[in-house]
């Protein structure tokens, strides 16, 4: 059975993502503002975790807008068609963005915050998966769900942001409360993420019918638009001080 959106349901979901978008594009604006104006006072560009969630911000936007054109254009959220061309490449542009995105920020945190004692790892394996689901040929839907599943290990693997900012969160600082947003923020998104992941929804449609998915749809973009306004307001709060 083929999934179809109605009218409403489509201008429904089209708004939210719309509105993700927006906190993205506001978050990178505000960050790259901060960044300019702390090089202007000190002289000196920092690539620290201001700059390391600036480029997250970017490539999640880019990413977005790729996904945006493969959802609402391309495919119209019809799970049949997502192997073929060129909506496999589209798809494959926007995770390549997305998980990019995540490996920058973890080498950097791990560079600045962490002393590097992750010597890069992790970072290392998001790009392997991204390398992965680049060249793995594709031409049937069991082949998407293959490549599709190992953004389930990318979303495992990312779980370090909550934990790092967990971690910071339990000494008393200015910035716990800003941590602990930041870590919550990223579980909600996580999750928003994992939740319409195809092989989770293909099995979940096999159970529970084929409007689980506009069901899953719906919460993963409220989880999301939820995980960023905590991302951004603990980035927000990093960002203040950063520029003092």
């Amino acid at each position: 059975m083929i999934f179809q959106l109605t009218e409403l349901e489509y201008n429904v979901f089209l708004i939210l993502t719309l509105v993700l978008v927006a906190f993205k594009l506001g978050l990178i604006i505000f960050l790259g503002k901060k960044i300019y104006e702390h090089k202007r006072e000190t002289g000196e560009f920092s690539f620290g975790f201001v700059f390391g969630v600036f480029v997250l911000m970017i490539c999640l936007f880019i990413s977005r807008i790729i996904y945006i054109y493969f959802d609402f254009i391309l495919t119209k959220f019809n799970s049949e068609v997502y192997h073929l061309m060129p909506n496999i490449l589209m798809w494959k542009l926007g995770t390549m963005f997305s998980t990019m995105g995540y490996a920058i920020f973890i080498f950097i945190t791990d560079r600045k915050i962490l002393g590097f004692k992750l010597k890069g790892l992790i970072a290392y394996l998001l790009i392997g998966i991204v390398i992965i689901q680049l060249v793995y040929p594709v031409s049937t839907p069991e082949d998407f769900q293959t490549i599709a599943m190992l953004d389930l290990f990318s979303n495992a693997i990312a779980i370090i942001i909550p934990i790092l900012f967990i971690y910071l969160a339990r000494e008393k600082s200015p910035y716990r409360l800003a941590s602990l947003a930041i870590a919550i923020g990223v579980i909600l998104y996580a999750i928003g993420s994992n939740m319409i992941v195809e092989p989770i929804l293909v099995a979940l449609i096999d159970v529970l019918g084929s409007n689980i998915r506009l069901v899953f749809y719906f919460f993963s973009l409220i989880l999301k638009v939820s995980g960023l306004v905590l991302f951004t307001y603990g980035v927000t709060q990093f960002a203040i001080k950063f520029s003092r």
